[in-house]
């Protein structure tokens, strides 16, 4: 299924994930959880991921934006204030050097390679989100381009399905 939803998304053209991106996020900013949340968590685009770069910038000016980092194997989320902030993490994933945020997170975004209709999700296979997301009682929502949502992802007991997939 991985390759399969990387073959796709390879075929689209920047234009293309911009435009269907821009859709994806107004239908977030138009969710009721989103308007009334003081905190959220997004996560910093790659190439090949559904754009969040402009949407980041945008809302940080009005609502407090985290940015995940990666330490010692586990999500540490950290306050975005500027793209000026980002540095290269663990993984040459772009991350903010922004202070650890310890308070009350009311909405993560999370990325992933595909949803199904239950709201299971496939990740990138190294658990990070899942780990994170163990014992969070906000609320969990996937975002994905439309070819992104399958029938069926196979779940196991760790993992985390999301509460809305947009």
């Amino acid at each position: 299924m991985r390759r399969i939803i990387q073959a796709k998304k390879i075929l689209l053209s920047e234009t293309e994930k911009k435009r269907m991106s821009e859709c994806v996020l107004k239908r977030l900013e138009a969710q009721v959880f989103f308007q009334h949340a003081n905190t959220i968590m997004m996560y910093w685009s790659l190439p090949d991921e559904l754009c969040t770069q402009d949407f980041i910038e945008k809302w940080a000016k009005e609502k407090i934006i985290l940015l995940p980092s990666i330490e010692n194997g586990k999500i540490i989320p950290r306050i975005f204030h500027s793209r000026n902030d980002m540095q290269k993490g663990q993984f040459g994933i772009a991350e903010p050097a922004g202070e650890v945020f310890t308070g009350k997170i009311d909405v993560v975004v999370v990325p992933a390679l595909a949803f199904d209709k239950n709201r299971c999700r496939l990740g990138r296979g190294k658990g990070y989100y899942d780990r994170f997301l163990t014992g969070y009682d906000g609320v969990k929502c996937g975002i994905a381009w439309d070819f992104q949502i399958v029938d069926f992802i196979p779940c196991e007991a760790h993992d985390v399905p999301m509460d809305y997939v947009l």
